[in-house]
């Protein structure tokens, strides 16, 4: 009898034993493939800007090695501007125009923006003037600001890298509206070196 019991408390040990190993295996390939999963930092891009500045009256940043489309062949609107870059896909375009029909205020654009259902609408400002930014999903942000009658728009497509996303952000900081006949304002083809890091 005294062996039976042995045998017994021997196999229940055994058993807990091996279990515990089995479970602490387990654990171990758990955390190992949670380490395998964790994102390496993004890497940090130097990004080097210089200003634009339109005759209309705006100037913005925009990276120094972008590609730049003024789309001079457009005679609809005052201003139509293309940054896009070889290296990222994405981009902005800037316009500049008169208010659509059935446009009176931002409120009317935007409602105009999203009438399909298809952005969220958020109140912004753009140098300290009131405007209306539409999201339209992870990969698209359009800005509407009224300055002077016309219609100011910023058109971001944005990358997977979030490239598109700062520069959206220091162009958008950077937009500034300033009075032509100001004769201390630089010159348009003047540009003004910046650097920004993107983590």
């Amino acid at each position: 009898m005294k062996k039976v019991v042995i045998i017994v408390i021997s196999g229940v040990l055994l058993g807990l034993l091996g279990a515990s190993g089995y479970l602490w295996y387990m654990i171990r390939q758990e955390k190992s493939a949670d380490l395998k999963n964790i994102e390496k930092p993004a890497e940090k891009i130097l990004i080097e800007y210089a200003t634009w500045k339109d005759p209309l009256g705006i100037t913005f940043s925009y990276p120094v090695d972008a590609i730049i489309d003024k789309h001079d062949e457009d005679k609809e609107n005052y201003m139509h501007v293309e940054i896009t870059s070889a290296t990222h896909s994405g981009g902005l375009v800037l316009w500049a125009k008169d208010l659509p029909k059935g446009v009176t205020d931002l409120l009317s654009w935007a409602k105009k923006e999203t009438a399909t259902g298809s952005g969220v609408m958020v109140d912004t400002t753009v140098n300290n003037i009131d405007a209306k930014k539409i999201v339209l999903g992870a990969q698209r942000t359009r800005i509407g600001v009224i300055y002077d009658g016309l219609l100011f728009e910023i058109d971001a497509t944005f990358d997977e890298k979030g490239y598109w996303k700062e520069v959206f952000g220091t162009t958008i900081s950077s937009f500034v509206f300033y009075s032509i006949a100001d004769s201390n304002s630089p010159s348009f083809s003047e540009t003004v070196d910046e650097e920004e890091v993107l983590e």
